[in-house]
């Protein structure tokens, strides 16, 4: 579980850190999300991120953009981009993503309309 806590810290430091004014602190913190796509833990993390309400809505907006990005990549290795270097989830981790994915998406939190439609690009 501690582990879980410092990857989300972690993956929200840096989604925060590529909304700065920044190019080098930007690619830095792109290049580290990148790296986070071999973690197990990672896309729990965004997860986790994107459904805590103290976080602030451009945060929560980047980790589910950053979640489509992972799925696109590394849920399947018939997907274009997916390298060998990667994971593979295991189905019954995808199961669980895809039911927090959905429980977003049918979320009665009306301020949350974005969030449901990005979540609802992440439905596999």
């Amino acid at each position: 579980m501690a582990l879980t806590v410092l990857m989300e810290r972690s993956v929200l430091q840096l989604l925060q850190a590529t909304t700065v004014p920044d190019t080098n602190t930007i690619r830095r913190a792109e290049q580290s999300l990148a790296d986070l796509h071999k973690q197990y833990d990672y896309p729990f993390a965004l997860l986790n991120i994107t459904t805590h309400s103290e976080i602030d809505p451009g945060s929560r907006k980047a980790a589910l953009i950053a979640l489509r990005k992972y799925i696109d990549s590394t849920w399947s290795s018939s997907f274009e981009g997916a390298t060998p270097q990667q994971i593979s989830l295991p189905e019954d981790s995808r199961k669980q993503i895809r039911g927090q994915i959905l429980a977003i998406c049918t979320s009665a939190d009306s301020t949350n309309d974005i969030n449901q439609n990005l979540a609802g690009k992440c439905v596999i």
